[in-house]
This record gives C-alpha cells, sequence and structure tokens, in this order.
C-alpha cells in the first residue's frame, strides 16, 4: 500500500515566487513578490499523496499562552481542481473552510478563524475586519514537520 505523504514543507521567498509563476504566468516575479510579501512572512508548500496541494504565505502575529500562534495570510494557493486562489485580502472567509481542510491534511490543525464565534473580537480587536487570519496549534509542530 502507498503511504501518503502529508507534510508542509518550509520554501524561501524566491523559490515560493517560482513556483507561483507557474501559475500566475501573467504576472512578474515583482508582482507576485508585492503581492504575496509584506514583510516578514514565511512560505509553505503543504504536500498530500506525494503532490502539493497547496500554497500558504502568512506572518506570524502572536503567540498564545498555550503555545498557539495567530496567522495572518498574505496569501494562498490551492491546487487548480479546488480553484482557490486569494491574495490577502481578497482572500474570502467563505473558502476558508477548504483551507482549513487542506491545512488538516497536512497535519496542520486549525482551531479557530475570524469568523469564529468572539474569537476574533476576543484575540485580536484592533485589527482589521478584512485581514484574513488563523489560529493554529503548535508552530513548533509545524517546524518539525517542514524540511529543513
Amino acid at each position: 500500500m502507498n503511504t501518503s505523504v502529508r507534510k508542509a514543507r518550509k520554501i524561501d521567498r524566491k523559490a515560493c515566487i517560482n513556483l507561483l509563476q507557474q501559475l500566475y504566468s501573467h504576472l512578474s516575479p515583482e508582482d507576485l513578490e508585492e503581492k504575496f510579501f509584506w514583510g516578514e512572512e514565511q512560505a509553505y508548500v503543504l504536500w498530500a499523496d506525494h503532490k502539493p496541494v497547496g500554497v500558504i504565505v502568512w506572518e506570524e502575529y502572536d503567540y498564545l499562552p498555550d503555545n498557539s500562534c495567530l496567522l495572518e495570510l498574505s496569501a494562498i494557493v490551492i491546487d487548480k481542481d479546488n480553484r482557490l486562489r486569494g491574495f490577502g485580502r481578497d482572500l474570502y472567509w467563505a473558502s476558508l473552510s477548504l483551507v482549513r481542510e487542506k491545512m488538516d491534511v497536512c497535519g496542520i490543525h486549525v482551531l479557530a478563524t475570524r469568523d469564529s464565534v468572539g474569537f476574533y473580537e476576543r484575540v485580536m480587536p484592533t485589527r482589521s475586519a478584512r485581514t484574513p487570519v488563523l489560529l493554529i496549534r503548535g508552530i513548533s509542530y509545524i517546524s518539525l514537520l517542514c524540511a529543513v
């Protein structure tokens, strides 16, 4: 029986842009960098069943007492079959169930999103309501999953 590979692999900014340019050939590398990377973001490719199932770019916003980490998404691309693509504030919340599903498959457990009852207002009262945010457990666990 073929074992499914499920992991998140961290990639550097240049590698991420090269990968994204395969999907967004009409955008220059400079345009992609401007859209995806606003600050100190990290890029991860999500793998399942020996193929990439998505690219997520995020910036760690804050740690919570239970070692969860709040992530501010700047971009996400899911495989072509699912046709979910978003840049920053264009990533609509209606699509986050698919994001959560893909991240769960890759061992990243999403605890909450901005639209969870009371979560956003309690944890991030000063942030823009249109900024996509995920709360995940154990950023150190993700580090263990990522190839060096």
